[in-house]
C-alpha cells in the first residue's frame, strides 16, 4: 500500500482547520463571561440604588478590577475569572 504523503498533509491541514475552528467557538462561546460576573457583583451590592452602584464599581477599581474594561465581547482569561471571584466573595457575593 502507497502511502500520499500529500494526502497525510492534506489530513493534518483539515485537522488543524477543525480544530481552529472548535477553539475559536468556544472563546466565542465564553466572550463576555467577565463582564456579566461584574455586573452581577455591581447590582447585587447596589441593588439598584446609583450611589452605591458608582461606590461598587470604586471598590471593584481598587481592588484592580475595571468594570469599563470588560465588554460583551471581551475574550475571558481565567486568571481574571479567578479574581472576579474572589472579589466577589470579599462582597459577599456568590459567582458561579
Amino acid at each position: 500500500m502507497a502511502i500520499n504523503i500529500s494526502n497525510e498533509l492534506s489530513i493534518i491541514g483539515c485537522l488543524i482547520l477543525i480544530t481552529n475552528t472548535i477553539y475559536k467557538t468556544q472563546e466565542l462561546i465564553m466572550a463576555g463571561k467577565a463582564k456579566q460576573q461584574i455586573d452581577l457583583i455591581i447590582e447585587a451590592v447596589s441593588k439598584g440604588n446609583a450611589t452605591l452602584k458608582i461606590t461598587t464599581k470604586t471598590k471593584l477599581l481598587l481592588k484592580g478590577l475595571d468594570p469599563d474594561r470588560y465588554t460583551n465581547s471581551s475574550e475571558d482569561d481565567p486568571v481574571v475569572l479567578d479574581k472576579i471571584k474572589t472579589v466577589a466573595a470579599s462582597f459577599g457575593v456568590t459567582i458561579k
